[in-house]
């Protein structure tokens, strides 16, 4: 199912503001990253609304904070779409939270825009309410292929990566570009996310 831009406006103009969800980790480990996209939301949102909003209606951006976790961000988004009846989501930052309210928007049939999130498995899913504007970990690792032998000079990696969809794809896709170019991965360790030890 592909939802038109006309058809989501048409659907929205029937409130007298747009409301769009956010959730994004305001707390937690992963905090300082998800301020980052709060603060260009609400920046956008001023802006637009100086602008005279999007067909004449105003945007209010309403915030929960997911924590980079997946059951918070689970919880955050039933929230926005249930209690403050958002037309459309944004987020969850991590990966893992980003799959885990996949589910949710196909069921709600709201569209979720996915703002920074790089695991492939989010556009291998499908859903058809999802529209990713990151790359994934795929076209990054590709994309740095030509510099990491012939013009870094490494020949021996050990990654430390979170214990994550985004942090397993990271290790998959650098491994398989060092090791095409004749590096070898000496060690992988991984760890939960926001652990100190």
């Amino acid at each position: 199912m592909v939802i038109g831009i006309g058809a989501f406006f048409n659907l929205a103009s029937a409130q007298s503001v747009i409301k769009i969800g956010l959730v994004e980790p305001v707390s937690g480990p992963a905090a300082y990253n998800g301020q980052n996209v709060v603060d260009g939301a609400r920046l956008a949102e001023s802006e637009i609304n100086a602008a005279g909003g999007v067909l004449g209606q105003h945007i209010e951006v309403v915030l929960q904070d997911g924590k980079a976790d997946p059951a918070e961000s689970l919880n955050a988004a039933e929230k926005l779409l249930d209690r403050d009846k958002v037309k459309v989501l944004i987020g969850a930052w991590a990966s893992s939270a980003t799959l885990a309210i996949m589910p949710l928007v196909q069921r709600y049939e709201v569209p979720l825009i996915v703002e920074t999130s790089t695991a492939e498995k989010i556009t291998e899913a499908g859903n058809p309410w999802v529209f990713r504007i990151s790359s994934n970990s795929k076209i990054d690792a590709d994309a740095l292929r030509p510099y990491l032998v012939s013009k870094l000079g490494l020949k021996k990696v050990a990654f430390m990566a979170a214990n994550n969809d985004f942090g397993r794809a990271v290790v998959t896709n650098w491994t398989r570009v060092l090791t095409q170019q004749g590096a070898t991965v000496v060690a992988t360790e991984y760890h939960k996310p926001g652990e100190t030890n």
